[in-house]
């Protein structure tokens, strides 16, 4: 499933936001390098795939990992756009002590891939993620501030954001961890230790992607590629 969005600020003195395009309003709006276009994949078909081909140009292994599950974030440089794959928890995911193995079916942690160009944002994902679900409601709401300022800023709202979801989940890991402790003080219950202790490793393990993360965005930051532009530079240093 695709949505998308397109804000003329380049194009139009106070800027329109239009949804809803139609395949050849995104061939024109990347052709013409004018305003921002975000398009967002959902569930993609191979009829969608084939347009990020098509349209976009972006390069074959670039769509062929977006066709993936990958476990690790990932930055590539083209010439003409940047590829980023990075994790997010998975809101579904509970931090339950109580879980038994094998009962939790939800996976941790999701995958969102973000291609970036001159005047376009690109995202891709499988499952539902709600932070970019209420980026898209702001963006609607407030075009000018969400998509007024280019590609890059509009990039770095996504990935601020997807970071702030790391954060999140780690002090809820915590938070029941320090609960089962406080459990574990007044009754022996091996399967109440497990749990606990696989909290506690799966909170050492979000704050290894956490510098996982922080890592690709320092070398989004020393790539110096034209699509991530002076002047957002700044704001990608701060989610550091």
């Amino acid at each position: 499933m695709i949505d998308s969005l397109y804000f003329t600020a380049l194009t139009t003195p106070n800027g329109v936001l239009k949804h809803g395009l139609t395949e050849e309003d995104m061939r024109s709006a990347v052709r013409t390098g004018n305003g921002l276009l975000w398009l967002n994949l959902h569930k993609a078909t191979p009829e969608e795939f084939f347009l990020l081909d098509e349209a976009f140009g972006f390069h074959p292994l670039a769509i062929e990992d977006c066709q993936h599950v990958s476990r690790f974030p990932k930055l590539d440089e083209f010439s003409n756009h940047l590829f980023i794959v990075f994790l997010v928890p998975n809101p579904k995911f509970k931090p339950d002590v109580d879980v038994k193995e094998g009962e939790q079916h939800e996976e941790p942690v999701l995958e969102i891939n973000i291609f970036v160009g001159p005047n376009y944002v690109v995202t891709n994902h499988g499952a539902v993620l709600p932070f970019l679900q209420q980026l898209a409601e702001r963006a609607k709401r407030d075009p000018k501030r969400v998509m007024g300022r280019g590609a890059a800023f509009l990039a770095h709202d996504i990935i601020d954001a997807a970071v702030d979801q790391f954060f999140a989940m780690v002090e809820k890991f915590q938070h029941e961890a320090e609960e089962a402790e406080e459990r574990l003080l007044r009754t022996v219950n091996l399967d109440l230790l497990q749990g606990m202790l696989d909290l506690k490793r799966r909170v050492l393990n979000l704050r290894r992607q956490m510098n996982d993360h922080r890592e690709l965005i320092q070398r989004l930051l020393r790539a110096n590629h034209a699509s991530i532009t002076p002047k957002s530079q700044v704001y990608f240093r701060n989610i550091l």
